[in-house]
């Protein structure tokens, strides 16, 4: 039965200051002349990953948050005028619905020190990243083909401004998506290592998960606030 591995057992302050834990320098080790060998910094303790990503999450949602408040508002008005929205957002929908789902076979695989399953959902849930961007631009491709733009009208603009602005983020979920399919060639060769990896899997999805149930709210908004 294959070996699961576990990161919440993994006491990085545990482990030797060559590999990351331990605070401050290592100390000095002797060589076999009786001399001092030069001190090893530190690494990155790896609770740093998931408190950045936190604090960038907290930023995205509230900056989304402020324009979700404006849309309702401004959907009050009188001179509100919906546009029909592009099927093709149904398919972007179950496409980034689905890398989730890859995104996290693709951990449970490295969990179980699986490295072809991991590798293997890992670049299926960068495909499917890369198909709900193209999706998007064709649902922007077939407003233009309407005649519907980004100054259009007021419930035009806030589906340009909130397809677009999810996108780009996106986007930068697909940077760190094809750093981990490079990566994944790499075999860690310490424990820290093996720790690290999982630890940025696991920040990974996080930020993926959140993008993915993000949009589900702005197309439900966007399907049923008209």
């Amino acid at each position: 039965m294959p070996r699961v591995i576990d990161t919440t057992t993994i006491d990085t302050r545990a482990l030797p200051t060559e590999l990351g834990g331990g605070p401050g320098f290592a100390p000095p080790r002797r060589d076999g002349n009786g001399g001092d060998r030069p001190k090893e910094p530190q690494k990155l303790p790896l609770s740093v990953y998931r408190i950045a990503m936190l604090t960038g999450l907290a930023a995205i949602l509230m900056m989304f948050a402020g324009l979700i408040s404006a849309y309702i508002v401004r959907g009050m008005a009188s001179n509100w005028k919906p546009v029909s929205l592009p099927k093709t957002l149904w398919l972007s929908t179950l496409l980034l619905l689905a890398s989730s789902f890859t995104l996290e076979k693709a951990r449970r695989s490295l969990r179980r020190e699986e490295q072809a399953g991991y590798k293997r959902f890992l670049a299926l849930t960068a495909a499917l990243g890369v198909a709900f961007v193209w999706a998007q631009l064709a649902s922007w491709a077939q407003l233009a083909a309407q005649g519907v733009f980004l100054a259009g009208s007021p419930h035009s603009s806030f589906f340009y401004m909130f397809t677009g602005l999810h996108g780009i983020h996106v986007l930068g979920g697909l940077t760190a998506l094809a750093w981990l399919v490079w990566n994944a060639r790499k075999v860690p060769t310490t424990e820290y290592g093996v720790a690290k990896r999982l630890t940025l899997v696991d920040t990974a999805a996080l930020y993926w998960n959140f993008m993915d149930g993000l949009w589900v709210f702005l197309f439900a908004l966007l399907l049923l606030w008209r």
